[in-house]
């Protein structure tokens, strides 16, 4: 079986707003939601901007909205924050341009 979820925005300039929108901006407006679903964002975790690819978008409204992994009730961090993370990254030099390996190591300390 599909599943399909469908979601409603509203833009202040180009759609017209009910009473009921506006209470329900009023009672559920940007702050508040983000105070509970986005509570347990982790530091590490890159909150697109305007610049940012549909791709990245995307996830974040479906880390955010759909799977709920910063929400309040969620208390478990997700699987790929747990546990020690290394791993080798490539960095270029400033001054001869070439490219130096740099080893990471990453620790949740809680």
């Amino acid at each position: 079986a599909v599943v399909s979820t469908q979601s409603t925005g509203k833009s202040v300039q180009l759609d017209r707003w009910t009473d009921s929108d506006c209470l329900n901006l009023e009672r559920y407006g940007n702050i508040k939601v983000a105070n509970i679903y986005a509570v347990n964002k982790p530091e590490i975790y890159k909150h697109p901007t305007k610049d940012s690819s549909r791709m990245l978008i995307e996830h974040w409204i479906r880390a955010k909205y759909e799977w709920k992994e910063f929400h309040a009730e969620t208390s478990q961090l997700p699987v790929y924050l747990k546990g020690v993370k290394s791993g080798t990254l490539l960095k270029k030099g400033k001054e001869r341009g070439c490219w130096l390996q740099r080893h990471f190591m990453l620790d949740r300390l809680n």
